[in-house]
């Protein structure tokens, strides 16, 4: 696909079609973006990573709340930890998480220079051999992926350039875990609440950045919330609450998706209307039709999914999937 870098006049951009907002995870991650994910170490960063590719690539709603309208290949950059690691979480992971490995890479370095000229080339070279081209590139993590030091506002400037000609050259998404740097307390020993400045190193990343989501890990609980007040639009959702399942199954799970008093009425309404239905129907029309919320619906439906008493299909490849009662007996 030809590069969109270049001059343009006042009349070509007033000719220009507004591009649709396309997501890719819906109210997670959109067509184009930047994300940045940041945390402290082993706040389950990897484990959250893996879990979006396997929604992206199944078609699966994320945590059983995002909706996915059509799976993607994924390229996983792996530049820290054992590969060996990886793949048994992942192999763990499918047991309870839809996966297609037809459309995941996983390209295991011992660490990028994405910040150099050589490192930009080598790196784009490596992608340009995956085909289809992936919608979604996860860097895991930023501070191995640069040669320099994060802090450094030459390596950020040269790591923002080799950002910009990926998303050009690939028309992708990036998602970039990044660490934490150290809890800042006051004279008391509180904990200072420093919002999306607690992301380690200069404050260009930042910047660069489409959304910056928080994650804060409580360890003992094994619960993880995920903020998002950095965003360029008003599409990204403003938190997650989530639990970590582990070490088998091994999955975050939404609290907000638990079952919840009105569920079992709410399941028998999805299952009733899927049976006057027999050629089925996307999540869009029961939601409107039952009014229920795309939540509700999306934890409905993974019930009947998981019980087989549901099949998905998505017509032609594409668009949305398609629900249907199977047929008993």
């Amino acid at each position: 696909m030809p590069s969109e870098f270049g001059l343009y006049t006042g009349h070509d951009l007033l000719k220009e079609e507004e591009p649709g907002e396309s997501p890719l995870i819906q109210n997670i991650l959109y067509q184009g973006d930047v994300a940045f994910f940041v945390a402290e170490e082993k706040s389950g960063k990897s484990i959250f990573g893996l879990q979006l590719a396997c929604a992206l690539t199944s078609g699966e709603p994320l945590f059983g709340m995002f909706e996915v309208p059509e799976p993607h290949m994924v390229l996983y950059v792996q530049a820290e930890g054992r590969r060996s690691e990886t793949s048994r979480r992942l192999q763990v992971m499918v047991k309870t998480l839809q996966f297609n490995p037809e459309l995941f890479r996983l390209l295991w370095t011992p660490g990028l220079e994405l910040d150099t000229i050589t490192g930009r080339n080598q790196f784009i070279q490596q992608v340009s051999t995956i085909k289809p081209a992936p919608k979604l590139i996860i860097i895991d993590p930023l501070y191995t992926s640069v040669r320099g030091n994060l802090s450094d506002g030459e390596v950020t400037s040269g790591t923002i350039r080799t950002f910009r000609m990926i998303l050009d050259a690939f028309q992708t998404s990036l998602f970039v875990f990044h660490h934490a740097h150290r809890m800042k307390r006051d004279l008391k020993g509180f904990e200072i609440d420093e919002g999306d400045d607690i992301l380690y190193g200069s404050k260009f990343w930042k910047a660069c950045a489409d959304h910056i989501f928080l994650g804060k890990m409580d360890k003992k609980a094994k619960r993880l919330v995920v903020t998002c007040d950095t965003q360029r639009t008003a599409n990204i959702v403003d938190k997650m609450d989530l639990i970590l399942r582990e070490p088998d199954p091994l999955h975050f799970e939404s609290i907000e998706a638990t079952p919840h008093p009105a569920t079992g009425e709410s399941r028998q309404g999805v299952e009733d209307y899927l049976r006057k239905h027999e050629a089925g129907c996307p999540i869009h029309e029961i939601q409107q039709a039952l009014i229920l919320s795309r939540r509700t619906v999306f934890y409905c439906l993974g019930s009947l999914l998981r019980e087989g008493k549901v099949s998905k299909d998505r017509p032609n490849g594409r668009g949305p999937a398609i629900y249907s009662l199977k047929q008993s007996g």
